[in-house]
């Protein structure tokens, strides 16, 4: 976590913390060592994925689920369409 926050994330802290979404987050891509989980992965789903772990913690699964800018999470489909939109309900007044 501390890597992730000094090497990685540094000064857009702020960004991630205020809610801006990860294409406007200015952070370096991470280069593979292997095969990319899925088909879809891509450099996008990486940087979100870095961003949520920063912001909730890598034991927090559930909330990055919750967080509904989680580009990895919206790609694979985990969320029901209908969860999605009550989610977006509390979020957005």
């Amino acid at each position: 976590m501390y890597y992730l926050k000094q090497e990685i994330i540094g000064s857009q802290e702020e960004k991630v913390f205020l809610g801006t979404h990860f294409s406007e987050i200015d952070i370096p891509s991470p280069m593979p060592d292997g095969d990319v989980p899925c088909s879809w992965w891509d450099e996008d789903a990486d940087k979100s994925l870095l961003i949520g772990t920063h912001k909730h913690g890598t034991w927090h699964n559930e909330v990055l689920v919750i967080e509904v800018k989680c580009y990895a999470f919206l790609r694979c489909h985990m969320l029901q369409k209908s969860w999605i939109q009550s989610v977006n309900q509390i979020l957005v007044p």
